[in-house]
């Protein structure tokens, strides 16, 4: 259990319980910062109610990629987004997504934000004006995946085997963006081009960002 926050009912326990949020020992400061701010969204929502009815109790997959469905769902992308645009205002962010699409920019992101880069590239994908997914994976398999609305489905998903696809271990932790096989990365004919860069990360993470480009209709 990541976070609990007691909110006040129409009949709160005691008469009067006192507003509290808990988070779990040994996270870090930028998972501290995230954490509040998720549950403070589900806190100043007056349309979230916890599942229990006293407290929001908010797993690490929650703040990552909710899978529960319906309401539970809900609440936790709206929680997630509440996040997100507190710590990275959208206002502040022109001078990273204005140039051409590279993990130096989520890097810079969770530097100058003080998140951590898995949330700087989430936030990167979701916002930049290329057509774009990231794929977490560790020890060459898929943890997850983020990508744009219009990014074609992925070729791989959670639990696939990715690690022939990566570029060699090598001296510096950021690989550059290369043209790859589409069908690689891409399920089904995709017509156009699609660029990956990876970046190498402890205990086996790594964060593969995938760019695709449709090929103009007049190009043949």
């Amino acid at each position: 259990m990541l976070a609990r926050v007691a909110r006040p009912g129409p009949e709160p326990v005691g008469g009067n319980e006192a507003q509290s949020l808990v988070l779990r020992a040994g996270q870090t400061p930028r998972r501290k910062r995230y954490t509040i701010a998720h549950e403070l969204g589900h806190f100043l929502n007056e349309r979230h109610r916890p599942v229990d009815g006293v407290r929001f109790a908010c797993t690490a997959q929650d703040m990552r990629s909710p899978v529960r469905e319906g309401v539970r769902l809900r609440q936790e992308r709206e929680a997630n987004a509440f996040a997100i645009e507190v710590l990275t205002p959208r206002r502040l962010l022109g001078r990273h997504l204005k140039l051409s699409a590279d993990l130096e920019h989520v890097l810079k992101m969770s530097d100058r934000f003080d998140v951590s880069r898995a949330a700087a590239a989430r936030r990167y994908v979701a916002l930049h004006e290329a057509t774009l997914a990231v794929i977490f994976s560790r020890d060459g398999r898929v943890l997850y995946i983020d990508k744009d609305e219009a990014f074609p489905r992925t070729a791989a998903w959670k639990g696939d085997a990715i690690g022939h696809l990566l570029p060699q271990p090598g001296r510096e932790p950021l690989s550059g963006m290369d043209q790859v096989e589409a069908e690689d990365w891409i399920a089904g004919w995709f017509p156009g081009e699609v660029f990956a860069q990876t970046l190498r990360q402890a205990d086996g993470h790594a964060m593969t960002l995938l760019l695709a480009e449709p090929r103009d209709r007049g190009d043949g």
